[in-house]
């Protein structure tokens, strides 16, 4: 048995390592897309329970305005 890597051998371990970094690589960017969604889901939800109106006043001291004009 030679002491030096067949070359055979170092092509397929070099393919399955390619084969696994991008096998890795996309889950990664499937990891990313998800936080990213996660993050806007719960933005979003949050949004939708922000009291406008009272934030308006407790930061201006001033009832919010209306779309309608009136008070």
């Amino acid at each position: 048995m030679s002491e030096y890597p067949n070359p055979v051998n170092l092509t397929l371990a070099y393919a399955q390592l390619r084969h696994r970094a991008g096998e890795l690589e996309r889950a990664i960017g499937e990891a990313l897309d998800e936080q990213v969604s996660l993050r806007t889901r719960l933005i979003l939800a949050g949004l939708q329970k922000l009291d406008t109106e009272a934030f308006f006043k407790r930061v201006t001291g001033h009832p919010a305005p209306r779309l309608d004009g009136s008070e």
